[in-house]
C-alpha cells in the first residue's frame, strides 16, 4: 500500500496550503512512510474525495503547521503512533533515526537487522524462515506505530507454512502443538538465546530450536551416550517415535535370523543395571548364545550353540548335532538299560512310529521339532500292551510296564514267586513252584500270552496229560485231580486211599502195580486212556490169564478157597469137600490127587473136579496086581 503522510493530505486538499506544505517538506520526507495508514484517516481520505468533511481536517492541520513552521525543523516531525511495547524503548523524535533512514522512505532493513542479529544471521547463512522471502523488506511485514497493544511479529502459526523454516513438518510433527517444540529449553542457538533472554523473550520467540531429535526427545531419549555420534533417522521415522520399521537390524554386528526375529527388542534390550531408565542398545555381548541363553548343558557340550542349533528354534538341530554326544538326562528322561542301546529315530522318528508294538504319540508343541517330544508319562505311552489284554489294569500298582519290568528288557520279569501267592488266587506249590511260567501262560497254537484264567482247575492246564478221559467226570461235568493227585507229582504219592473205592488193596493186591489191574487202553483218536472206572471187581476178571481151573469151578468165587494173601490155599479145609482127608490122605500132596491136564487149546490146567471118589480111581486095581 501506498504510505501517505498528513503533509499529503494537506497538500492534496487546498492550494493555499501549498506554501505551508513546502515548508514542512523536509519533516513531511523524515515522517516514517513504511507505517499503515490509520483507518480513520483513510476514511477522511475517502470522504475528501466525496467532498465531505474534510474541510475541518484541512484547517486543523494548516493550523498544526503554520504552529510547527515557527520551531527547529526537528520538532516538527510527527509521529504517526505509539510504538509496540516491544519498540518502547525507541519511543521520542531523537530516536527515529534508530530504524528510520534520513532520506528514505520507510523502514530501513540494515536498522532492524543491526538490532536483531539473530535474524541478520541466518539471512546472512541462508537459513531459516526469512532467507525464503524475495523481497527482504523487514516493513513489509512488520509494522508499528499502532500501539503499545500492538504485535509487530504479527505471527499466526495456524497459517503458517512451516516447510519454509527449513524444517518440513511430516508425519507426527504435522498434529503436535507448536510450542511442543519451541520451548526455551530446546533453543540451542547461542545468539537467539542471549538476544531473547536480553529482552525477556525467550519464552515467545520461534527461533533457534535445533533440528536434531535429540534436543526436543532428549525428556523420551533411551539411549543416552550410545549414540551420540548417529543421526536418530537411521533408525526412527518421523511418523513414530516407539517404532522403527525401518531399521535393519542387518546393519548390526548381530543379524536377526528364524526366532530371532519374532523377538521384542525389550527381549535382549534391557535397562542398565546402574541405569534404569537407559536401555542397552549397544555394545551387546550377544556374539553368543551364551550371551543371553542360559547353557542348559553346563559346559558339557560345546560352548558354541551353533554346532547343534540353529535360530529357527533351540527345537531344531543341524545335520551336525552330534547325537552320540548328546545327554539325554537333560531332557528328563534318562535312557538306560535298553533304551541307551536305540536309535534316536526309534523315538523322534518323522512321522511318529506306529507299528503294533510301538505307538508313539509326540507333544503337539513340539511337533515341528527336529525330534519331536514323545509323550511318555508312563511306558505304555510308547509301548502298546498287545501281550496282557488289559487284565492288569486293576492289579496293585496299576497297570505300568514296571510293575514287573525294567528297561534291561522285557524279560525276565520281576515278578516273582513271592508275588504270584500274595497278588493271585492261585498260589504256587510243589511242582509248579519249579515250572516256567511259558508253561502256564502261553498258548502253543497260536502262542500267545495268557494272564487270566476264568478256569484254575487242574485239567483246564493238564488236559494233554489227562490219562483218564472222562473216567472221573462229576455230575456237574467237572473232574477235581486233586482227589487222587497233588502238586508235588502226578504219581499218587500217598495221597491216595484204594480203600476209599469199592476194591480195598489188602494182602498181594497192595503191592501190585496200578497197571495190573488199571490197563491202557488207546483211543480211536489214538489218545491213551487209563482204565480207571467200570473195572471189574471178580477175580477171575484179573486172574483170567493164570486160571488153573477151566471153569471147573463154575458158579463159585475165588475166595472160597483163596485169600488176597497168595494164590497157595494155607488154610483150605478139604473136609469141607466130599473127599475129608483123613488117615493117610492127611499127609498126601495135592497133585498127588490133582495132577495137570490141557485143554482143547493146549493150555495147562489143574484138575480139582470131577475126580473119581473110589479108592481104584486113584490106587489102581489093587486085586489084579494093577496098582497105579
Amino acid at each position: 500500500m501506498m504510505s501517505t503522510t498528513l503533509f499529503d493530505l494537506a497538500f492534496l486538499s487546498s492550494r493555499p496550503c501549498e506554501g505551508i506544505y513546502r515548508k514542512g517538506l523536509l519533516a513531511h520526507k523524515m515522517v516514517v512512510q513504511a507505517t499503515w495508514v490509520d483507518p480513520s484517516i483513510a476514511t477522511l481520505q475517502r470522504d475528501d474525495k466525496r467532498g465531505r468533511n474534510f474541510p475541518i481536517l484541512r484547517c486543523l492541520i494548516i493550523g498544526i503547521l503554520f504552529a510547527l513552521s515557527s520551531i527547529p525543523l526537528h520538532a516538527q516531525l510527527i509521529s504517526p503512533g505509539d510504538l509496540s511495547t516491544v519498540h518502547t524503548n525507541l519511543e521520542g523524535v531523537n530516536n527515529c533515526t534508530q530504524c528510520h533512514q534520513l532520506g528514505q522512505v520507510g523502514i530501513s532493513n540494515d536498522k532492524c537487522l543491526s538490532c536483531h542479529t539473530p535474524i541478520a544471521s541466518r539471512l546472512e547463512e541462508e537459513k531459516g524462515y526469512h532467507a525464503t522471502i524475495a523481497d527482504q523488506n523487514c516493513g513489509d511485514c512488520h509494522k508499528d506505530h499502532f500501539g503499545l497493544d500492538f504485535d509487530v511479529l504479527r505471527f499466526q502459526p495456524e497459517t503458517f507454512d512451516h516447510d519454509l523454516s527449513g524444517f518440513d513438518l511430516v508425519g507426527a510433527h504435522t498434529t503436535i502443538e507448536c510450542r511442543s517444540c519451541h520451548q526455551p529449553e530446546f533453543i540451542t542457538s547461542a545468539d537467539v538465546r542471549t538476544f531473547k533472554s536480553a529482552h525477556d523473550a525467550l519464552e515467545k520467540t520461534w527461533l533457534g530450536v535445533s533440528a536434531q531429535c535429540s534436543y526436543c526427545h532428549s525428556s523420551d531419549n533411551i539411549h543416552g551416550t550410545q549414540f551420540v555420534d548417529q543421526d536418530c533417522g537411521t533408525c526412527h521415522g518421523e511418523s513414530e517415535w516407539e517404532g522403527i520399521p525401518d531399521f535393519d537390524h542387518a546393519a548390526t554386528s548381530f543379524p536377526l535370523t528364524g526366532r530371532h526375529q519374532a523377538v521384542s527388542c525389550e527381549g535382549c534390550h534391557t535397562p542398565y543395571e546402574d541405569q534404569p531408565d537407559i536401555i542397552h542398545f549397544a555394545d551387546l555381548p550377544a556374539q553368543t548364545c551364551a550371551s543371553c541363553h542360559t547353557d542348559v548343558h553346563q559346559g558339557a557340550l560345546d560352548p558354541n550353540c551353533g554346532t547343534c542349533h540353529n535360530t529357527d528354534g533351540w527345537d531344531l538341530f543341524t545335520a551336525d548335532f552330534p547325537t552320540e554326544a548328546f545327554d539325554h538326562s537333560l531332557t528328563g528322561f534318562d535312557l538306560v538299560g535298553r533304551h541307551a542301546e536305540v536309535t534316536c529315530s526309534s523315538c523322534h522318528a518323522k512321522p511318529a512310529p506306529q507299528t503294533t508294538d510301538i505307538q508313539i504319540t509326540y507333544a503337539s508343541a513340539s511337533l515341528e521339532s527336529t525330534f519331536p517330544d514323545p509323550v511318555s508319562d508312563q511306558c505304555i505311552s510308547c509301548h502298546t500292551d498287545s501281550f496282557h489284554g488289559g487284565v492288569f489294569e486293576d492289579a496293585p500298582g496299576g497297570a505300568t510296564c514296571n510293575n514287573c519290568h525294567t528297561e534291561q528288557g522285557w524279560s525276565p520279569a520281576t515278578y516273582d514267586l513271592a508275588r504270584h501267592n500274595e497278588e493271585t488266587s492261585f498260589a504256587l506249590t510243589g511242582a509248579h513252584l519249579v515250572a516256567p511260567c511259558f508253561t502256564c501262560h502261553q498258548t502253543e497254537n497260536p502262542p500267545e500270552l495268557v494272564f487270566h484264567f476264568e478256569d484254575q482247575r487242574c485239567e483246564s492246564c493238564h488236559t494233554g496229560a489227562n490219562p483218564h478221559g472222562d473216567q472221573f467226570q462229576q455230575d456237574n461235568g467237572q473232574v477235581s485231580c486233586a482227589t487222587c493227585h497233588g502238586t508235588n507229582s502226578w504219581s499218587m504219592d500217598g495221597t491216595f486211599d484204594h480203600a476209599d473205592t469199592r476194591f480195598a488193596l489188602i494182602g498181594k493186591h497192595a503191592t501190585a502195580s496200578c497197571d495190573g489191574c488199571h490197563p491202557v487202553n488207546e483211543t480211536s483218536s489214538g489218545l491213551a486212556i487209563q482204565q480207571f472206572t467200570d473195572i471189574p471187581l471178580d477175580c477171575a476178571s484179573c486172574h483170567q490169564q493164570d486160571a488153573p481151573h477151566e471153569q471147573q469151578f463154575e458158579g463159585q468165587t475165588c475166595d472160597s478157597c483163596h485169600d488176597s494173601q497168595s494164590f497157595f490155599i494155607e488154610t483150605f479145609d478139604h473136609n469141607t469137600t466130599r473127599f475129608s482127608l483123613d488117615g493117610a490122605h492127611e499127609g498126601v500132596a495135592c497133585g498127588s490127587c490133582h495132577g495137570a491136564e490141557q485143554n482143547p487149546q493146549g493150555i495147562e490146567f489143574i484138575r480139582y473136579k470131577p475126580l473119581g471118589m473110589e479108592c481104584q480111581d486113584c490106587h489102581g486095581d489093587l486085586e489084579n496086581n494093577n496098582p497105579r
